[in-house]
């Protein structure tokens, strides 16, 4: 079964009703809507809306659907607008979110306006922003129009076929959607136009009314922003208590009141927007706020002293420290845990005299497997070059503690994580003695996140800990 090409015209207000995979349109016009139909001085919301459905196999759609669902946690900064690039903020370009990227942002938020001809812009809004980044009257246009402007510094202006391409090359990224009007026919546009893009994006909704029907178009992890709306403490805390959000999200102002307090009792993550100095975060942090929508606060810049710090001790092997935000491999997390180890037991690790493994030579990935530290994927192999859990992270870093010495991991743990469900059998007994010594913290909202990947960062500052408390602080 296919869904031919067409154009569905969407009204205003209409009723959009799910069925399996597909959303059947309760309304059809039969008028379209041109660049030349619309009127400079019209309010777009009054618009019909078009939207293309591109071809595409209906079981493809249901195995998309049906495929199993890994749970996404909130990372503590998102990129803002795509993030500012050559001084200047609310691009949403593609250099923008090059550079996020790249400076380790898996999360970002942009903005989508609606063109005359139905597709989606990633433009702030088409009254002083347009003029101000291309230099044109303030009005709305076509897809063709917006994409033929020169914008400013050089940059790149996209529309969503442009962000699905980059998406498809970046599978990590998140996509934090802020769209204004007509926010529910937009999901649906992007549903149905790139339906195997729809996990890698997280619908913001401005009324509370919105949640069950964008859940209902599929969308798994959703936040509820509240800059356009004033509902009170009570109404959200009635709302969350009987809907899973992802995140809320508030501005400044209202983040200092009581409300983010109230939300972390109900286990919920709290964003604040838009912050772009470390103080303001700090501030922020005194009254339960989890995380933050920022243009540049670099995701790594927190842990860089700590990073030195492990390089003073002889705990970072130099290849690891470089390009902190990428997540570290099997085979360099070898290279921290043997380092560690030598620095604790003051011996020498031996490499075996046969190797076991076809995938890699790496002596210390040898070392450490010969130490029962770190185990292969199966008789021959290793996958030297795979990610690392956070569950997998604590159990090594247990396994040199207990090599090190027995006694240091004697004693029973408990653990008080919110998602403690998620963290495998095997790797309870490590994640709670490590939380338990404050060395594996949560990631916000008393999550433990056992299943995300570590980055490299992140596994320097683990090993650094481990190392301060068992052996510094021992002696």
């Amino acid at each position: 079964m296919k869904l031919t090409k067409k154009y569905f015209i969407l009204e205003k207000k209409k009723v959009i009703s799910i069925l399996g995979s597909f959303i059947l349109l309760t309304t059809l016009s039969v008028n379209t809507v041109g660049a030349s139909d619309v009127n400079a001085n019209d309010n777009p919301n009054d618009l019909n809306i078009t939207v293309e459905a591109n071809t595409i196999d209906g079981e493809e759609a249901l195995d998309e659907i049906s495929a199993e669902e890994t749970k996404l946690v909130p990372e503590a900064l998102i990129s803002h607008a795509g993030g500012r690039i050559r001084g200047k903020s609310y691009t949403n370009s593609k250099e923008s979110i090059d550079k996020s990227y790249e400076n380790g942002y898996r999360l970002i938020e942009l903005d989508f306006q609606w063109t005359t001809d139905g597709n989606l812009a990633l433009i702030h809004d088409w009254d002083g922003y347009v003029n101000s980044a291309f230099g044109v009257e303030s009005k709305m246009y076509s897809t063709e129009e917006f994409k033929s402007f020169n914008m400013i510094e050089g940059l790149t202006q996209m529309t969503l076929d442009d962000l699905a391409v980059w998406l498809y090359e970046h599978k990590d990224v998140h996509i934090v959607t802020d769209i204004k009007s007509d926010n529910i026919i937009a999901l649906s546009l992007i549903k149905y136009r790139y339906p195997n893009l729809m996990d890698q994006f997280i619908p913001q909704i401005y009324k509370l009314e919105e949640f069950e029907t964008v859940q209902k178009l599929g969308y798994k992890n959703i936040i509820l922003t509240l800059y356009m709306s004033n509902y009170s403490d009570d109404e959200i805390i009635d709302f969350i208590k009987q809907h899973q959000v992802f995140a809320i999200t508030m501005p400044i102002a209202r983040a200092v009141t009581e409300l983010p307090k109230k939300l972390k009792e109900e286990d919920v993550f709290v964003y604040a927007h838009t912050i772009n100095s470390h103080e303001q975060r700090q501030e922020l942090e005194l009254y339960e706020v989890d995380g933050f929508y920022t243009d540049d606060i670099l995701p790594l810049t927190w842990g860089i002293e700590q990073v030195q710090k492990a390089k003073e001790y002889n705990l970072a092997i130099d290849n690891v420290a470089e390009n902190l935000h990428q997540h570290i491999t099997r085979e360099e997390v070898c290279e921290l845990i043997v380092s560690l180890y030598e620095l604790m037991s003051d011996e020498k690790a031996a490499l075996p005299e046969i190797n076991e493994f076809i995938d890699t030579n790496n002596p210390e990935v040898l070392k450490a497997n010969a130490l029962g530290i770190v185990n292969g994927v199966n008789e021959t192999q290793f996958s030297p070059n795979a990610n690392v859990t956070r569950e997998e992270m604590a159990a090594m870093l247990y396994r040199t503690l207990k090599k090190v010495d027995e006694a240091i991991v004697e004693g029973k743990f408990s653990i008080s994580f919110a998602d403690e469900g998620d963290i495998s059998n095997w790797a309870l007994e490590a994640v709670g003695f490590l939380s338990n010594h404050d060395i594996l913290s949560g990631v916000g909202s008393n999550r433990v996140a056992p299943r995300d990947s570590v980055t490299r960062e992140q596994g320097i500052i683990l090993v650094k800990r481990v190392f301060e408390k068992f052996k510094l602080d021992g002696e």
